[in-house]
Order: structure tokens, then sequence, then C-alpha cells
């Protein structure tokens, strides 16, 4: 057995409500096909097998005009047996000091309520906040434009036209060219729908929750110089995928999040946004970056 399919059957079974890590082949697209580079990732096993894995998935960011490298934080895993015995707090360090080697500059994540405090005084992370979250009812009688459902290839076209893309010259923003966005989009365990009208761009993944279908809209591309308010978009997008609601998390400065929020303690995740410099004098304040949706880890 291969050293990335004992992670994976691990990680199957420390998470098993989480169906991706029962594609074959989900680990391997994640960790070894992205153009950004190879998983750094570091594991712990015992006599019995893989106990222990952490892994940072690089990722091509810019900073104020500047390209850098950063790295998601993801697929923390310690099986049961091996708790309390320091696991954790080797892999973590072996993993991140691997990660100053390549030259990444920072660290970015989302911490469930069980991770949270593991990340922030274990592993040095800096504690952004929860990622807002939104719900948006479908769609009734509206007289709006109906939106476009285009293929991924159309939609991939559309957003290389120039006035889609945006000037990178302040802020943090991730750099989806050069393949990535490609990649990101050929995820094994999830399916995506395409919606666009004249302003906004979406990568939408349906799920059913509680018996109803919700579109999660995972990412939004806004056409260059607007800043939109998301709820007319995203209840039409609900409407045209067949779903009751749809559910938006993240930030955007090019949408304004109107309508019902839902508080973190009434989520299944806080959904705590994270993020540790490894860059010497940088604080991570000023690495924080200017979008950070769904699309920007691995939640779909």
């Amino acid at each position: 057995v291969s050293e990335i399919d004992q992670t994976q059957e691990m990680l199957a079974r420390v998470f098993p409500q989480h169906g991706k890590y029962a594609v074959p082949g989900y680990l391997e697209w994640e960790y070894e096909q992205s153009p950004s580079g190879r998983a750094i990732q570091s594991n712990e096993d015992d006599e019995r097998g893989r106990v222990g894995h952490y892994g940072l998935l690089p990722q091509r960011w810019m900073v104020n005009g500047e390209p850098v490298l950063y790295a998601l934080s993801l697929n923390t895993s310690v099986c049961e047996r091996a708790r309390g015995l320091g696991v954790f707090s080797r892999l973590a360090r072996r993993t991140i000091r691997a990660a100053r080697g390549q030259n990444v500059q920072a660290l970015v994540g989302v911490a469930n309520r069980e991770s949270t405090h593991g990340m922030t005084v274990t592993v040095g992370f800096d504690l952004i906040g929860p990622l807002p979250v939104v719900v948006y009812p479908q769609a009734v009688g509206s007289r709006r434009r109906e939106l476009d459902l285009v293929s991924g290839a159309d939609f991939l076209e559309l957003l290389d036209e120039s006035d889609w893309k945006r000037p990178n010259d302040l802020g943090v923003w991730r750099r989806w060219g050069e393949g990535e966005l490609e990649w990101r989009l050929a995820d094994p365990a999830h399916e995506y729908m395409f919606v666009v009208d004249r302003r906004l761009a979406a990568v939408v993944h349906r799920v059913r929750r509680f018996g109803l279908l919700v579109a999660v809209i995972v990412k939004v591309f806004v056409r260059c110089g607007e800043v939109v308010d998301l709820a007319p978009f995203a209840r039409r997008v609900a409407r045209l995928t067949g779903s009751a609601v749809s559910l938006y998390a993240g930030i955007n400065s090019g949408v304004r999040l109107t309508g019902p929020k839902i508080p973190p303690q009434f989520r299944p995740s806080p959904l705590n946004f994270i993020v540790k410099s490894l860059v010497e004098g940088v604080p991570a304040s000023g690495l924080i970056p200017s979008e950070f949706e769904f699309l920007d880890f691995d939640a779909y």
C-alpha cells in the first residue's frame, strides 16, 4: 500500500462523516497534482499502521503586487489510540519546518471547534475570526433576468477576459491562473455548476442538508470595479439549481453580504479563519487574504 493510500485510509477512519476520503484517488489529486506544488506533509506510524498526519498544500498568492507562496493547512488528524502522546505537536513542527525550507511565507486554514485551540496555542496560528455565513431562500416571482448555466470550459474562458481580471497591486489575492483553477475544479469528490450573469460568475456545489437541497456558492468572481449585493444573485442561483436555499461563506471585497447571517454557535462548524506568518518580523495581520471562500480550502 502506498504512503498516500495509507494516509487516505486513516483520514477516512478519523473523519467518516467526510465522504471525500472514500473516493479513490482523492488525496492523490489533492496532494500530487496541484500546479502550485506537491503537498508538504508529515506522518506518524505505530506497529498497527498510520496514526497521525498533517498536510500543507502550497498555494500561489499575490501580496501587494508581489508573487508569494502560501500553504493551506489541512487534513490534521491523529487516531484515537495515539492521542495525548504529543503526536500532533511533532507533526506540526516537522511540517512547518519543511514549509519554511520551501520558502512558504504564510499558512492559512479553517479550523473547527475541536482543532482551533490546538492550532492557535500549539502551532501558533492567529485566529482571525469565524468566516461570515449567509443563507438566501430561493427567488420567487423575480422579474430579474435569469442566470446562465455554462460549461466549465466556457466559465474558464469568460474569466480569462480582461474585464474579469482583478488588479493585484494592493491586498492579498489568490493567483488562479496557470492551471490552478482548472486543477481545483477537477476535484474528484465534488461536482460543480457554473453560473454567470453580467456582473458575477460563481462556482456552485449542491448538497442535501436536513432533507433540503442547498446550493453552496463556493466561489464568486466579480467583474472588475464592481461591488455587488450577493442576495439577488444567490436567490436566483437557488431557483436555477432547484435548491431550497443558497449558502455562501467567506470574505470577498467584491460582494456585499446582506440578509440573514448564521451565528457561529448554530453552525456545524464555526469556520474559524486562521493565519500564521512564517516570515521573521512580519505579523499575520499583514498577510491576511483579501478574499477567502470555500474554493480556497477543501470543504467542498
